[in-house]
């Protein structure tokens, strides 16, 4: 094959053809096709290598990112990226690591709040317990969770009745859940015992909208108690009060009247009211010691004491008594241990104590005063052969103005308040005391005091 080319030539109508073989001419496209291959090739070669290059310089960067995401999420918040570039990458690793360190900030606030919110949860001597808008339980504390017997985590999610069981506090919370509004009042709870509690139960919200009811009960027992105690005081002080108040007014208008003209009848009343007047004094002075042993007001000054040798002090004090009523005191033979207790303390112990036994015993009884050492300090019984105790009156014997016989008390002298002293005085000397008894064959109280 042949390229051929022809052109006019002179003027006799010839013409000038030229050829020249395609041989050559495919030869040369041969070698130019070969030669745009190879350097396409190399060309694409050497792009495709800054590409990888490029590409693994971009992704290594990206790698690490995700990497320290992978940790961030898994808990590890100290991470950070290291070596980082100069490029808009190295900015969105800087700006990774500035909010990694916030987020582990933030967490480790709130880690320390709730650890402390935690903290005072669960020391709270109030019960709490919080509620969703469908009534299940969300979170209980410790108090309150072992007041109701029940698991702190096992009770989340449960119906609140079904966890307090208690339906005056479920009123609460309905009623705070209904009426979206806090609702307050008192509660008994009889766990095992009865007990009166003041619960607060109000709403919760999230994002303005209720989420839920939380209720805190506080422990008020004590308290009511406390105003029922001053309240029966009050009253049985104006009762004590009344009677030789009443006896004395009497006898005084009496007196007023023309009584005053007789003298043996005068002396009877003046008499009655010397009398009545001393009963006052004794109670007065009995509220007075009573006052102090339970206010604190005038600490014990314990000292090394055998409570037998402060006994025959008292003994020979109250002989007269026991002479007149003819009941025989008996002591221990000896020396007992030592308690470690204050003296006066001690004295009006055992005065309360034996006054008693020889008021309240039969004619021709005794009384015993022992002591002996114990397991837990030095152990000292008064023991009589009087009527006794009954069964029923036992554990109201160390009651303020309780009084077995009210009758015989009042004509024997007693205020009702000796027992209550003994109690309170034993108690801030550190000891115990109890009282036994078989009615009709005597009592026994005994009391314990740290042994010196």
């Amino acid at each position: 094959d042949f390229l051929y080319a022809a052109v006019p030539a002179g003027n006799g109508g010839g013409a000038l053809r030229l050829s020249i073989s395609l041989e050559q001419v495919d030869a040369q496209i041969s070698r130019l096709r070969r030669l745009v291959v190879l350097v396409s090739g190399a060309a694409l070669g050497a792009a495709l290598l800054l590409a990888w290059a490029m590409a693994r310089g971009l992704s290594r960067p990206v790698d690490e990112m995700a990497a320290l995401a992978g940790r961030l999420v898994e808990g590890d918040y100290d991470a950070r990226l290291r070596n980082l570039s100069n490029d808009e990458l190295g900015r969105l690793g800087e700006m990774i690591n500035v909010l990694a360190a916030k987020v582990s900030e933030s967490l480790s606030s709130l880690s320390h709040e709730k650890a402390q919110l935690s903290a005072a949860f669960s020391h709270m001597e109030e019960g709490v317990i919080a509620v969703d808008l469908e009534g299940k339980v969300l979170v209980i504390n410790p108090s309150l969770a072992g007041l109701v017997k029940v698991d702190t985590e096992a009770s989340r999610g449960r119906p609140f009745l079904e966890v307090l069981r208690q339906s005056e506090v479920g009123r609460f919370l309905e009623e705070a859940l209904r009426e979206d509004a806090v609702r307050t009042g008192e509660a008994r709870l009889f766990v095992p015992e009865e007990r009166i509690f003041q619960v607060h139960a109000a709403p919760m919200r999230e994002d303005g909208r209720p989420s839920g009811v939380l209720a805190v009960l506080h422990d008020i027992t004590r308290l009511r108690k406390l105003e029922i105690v001053r309240r029966d005081f009050v009253a049985n002080v104006s009762h004590e009060f009344r009677t030789p108040l009443s006896s004395i007014q009497g006898f005084a208008e009496t007196l007023k009247g023309g009584a005053v003209k007789d003298p043996a009848q005068a002396r009877d009343f003046l008499e009655t009211i010397e009398a009545e007047a001393g009963n006052m004094g004794r109670l007065v002075d009995d509220l007075l010691v009573l006052s102090e042993a339970e206010s604190g007001s005038r600490p014990p000054n314990p000292k090394g004491v055998d409570p037998l040798e402060a006994a025959k002090e008292v003994l020979e004090s109250l002989r007269p008594l026991a002479e007149k009523r003819r009941v025989r005191l008996e002591l221990s033979a000896g020396s007992g241990p030592r308690a470690f207790v204050d003296p006066a303390g001690l004295r009006q112990i055992l005065m309360n104590l034996l006054s008693n036994a020889i008021k309240f015993n039969k004619e021709g009884g005794s009384v015993r005063i022992s002591s002996r050492e114990a397991p837990d300090g030095v152990a000292v019984e008064v023991s009589d052969t009087g009527t006794g105790i009954p069964r029923e009156a036992l554990p109201r014997v160390f009651e303020r103005f309780y009084r077995v016989d009210k009758a015989r008390s009042r004509e024997l002298g007693g205020t009702g308040l000796g027992l209550a002293i003994v109690k309170h005085v034993v108690e801030a000397n550190g000891g115990t005391v109890s009282a036994e008894s078989v009615e009709g064959q005597g009592a026994t109280f005994r009391f314990t005091l740290p042994k010196a």
